[in-house]
């Protein structure tokens, strides 16, 4: 029996992606971009979605306990031209997931 090995690409964990590239860069350099290198980790779909939800709700709670703090700072733009006026939209099209906009045609 011939087992194809299984390549799943679509979890999202950059922080681990990041620190595998790292690691790849210091040992080999800038040859990673280029030589084909294949990295095969241990990640588990399942643990990275409960690591992600974990963290999302560590920072909602944090935000209910102290509440809106204001903006960081304030930056002033300087207006050296004229910003250009965009069409206003003419109907729109709402659902629970997206909201997308219909504009006049020029």
């Amino acid at each position: 029996m011939i087992r194809q090995a299984r390549q799943q690409t679509d979890v999202s964990a950059d922080y681990a992606a990041e620190m595998v590239r790292q690691t790849l860069f210091e040992k080999y350099g800038e040859s990673i971009y280029s030589s084909g290198y294949k990295a095969i980790t241990t990640l588990r779909r399942a643990q990275q979605a409960a690591a992600d939800l974990a963290v999302w709700r560590g920072i909602a709670d944090y935000d209910q306990r102290h509440g809106y703090r204001g903006p960081e700072k304030e930056v002033s733009l300087p207006l050296t031209r004229p910003i250009a006026k965009r069409p206003s939209p003419t109907r729109w099209k709402i659902s629970r997931q997206s909201a997308t906009c219909c504009l006049p045609s020029s």
